[in-house]
């Protein structure tokens, strides 16, 4: 039988809807490839594929799984273009994969989306993976990403030169910690005070 892999990436400094989160889990799936698995039948064998019977479930679970070739490939890839990004992999069980829906069946909340990983220029293979994600327990580290961005161009007015933004993360987080820098949302009613 053949074997089938999920993939799943944990990502740092990713945007949502105009917020920046730290711990995104990604879970990557195959949406479209050329071929599929030549024994297909025999991983669906002794499954009922009649959607009228209560017991049926959708055989696209299936599809969005990385056989090996895929996996070692897209892992090639992703460390290679995304700053080194690990990506791991994990053996799944055809039995177990056909009774669960797969992401690409999920109806997507507020928090959730689809990360198109193919639209990058720099995606070049033969198979087209997006990645589902949900940000809901993910750290929102929006003010220290604008926190960040903010004191960079105080300093470059002044003409001094960032060398090392990780550092300055650092400084930023402990003036946080500390009392000195305080992440504040403005409303509407308090901008027109003043």
């Amino acid at each position: 039988m053949k074997r089938l892999f999920r993939l799943k990436s944990l990502v740092n400094n990713f945007s949502h809807k105009g917020s920046i989160y730290d711990g995104v889990e990604v879970c990557w799936l195959v949406v479209y490839r050329d071929n599929w698995i030549s024994s297909q039948e025999q991983l669906t064998n002794g499954y009922i594929k009649n959607s009228e019977n209560p017991s049926y479930i959708s055989e696209e679970n299936l599809y969005e799984l990385f056989s090996e070739e895929e996996s070692n490939a897209f892992k090639e890839y992703i460390y290679g273009t995304h700053n080194k990004q690990e990506c791991e992999i994990r053996e799944t069980d055809a039995q177990i994969e056909i009774e669960t829906w797969g992401y690409g069946d999920r109806a997507l909340g507020h928090k959730e989306g689809f990360y198109r990983i193919d639209v990058n220029d720099s995606y070049n293979l033969p198979f087209v993976v997006w990645g589902y994600y949900d940000v809901t327990y993910a750290k929102d580290v929006s003010w220290l990403v604008y926190g960040v961005e903010s004191i960079e161009m105080v300093l470059d007015k002044f003409g001094i030169a960032v060398t090392d933004i990780n550092k300055l993360k650092t400084t930023i987080e402990d003036l946080k910690n500390n009392g000195l820098f305080v992440e504040r949302h403005i409303t509407i009613r308090e901008r027109l005070t003043y």
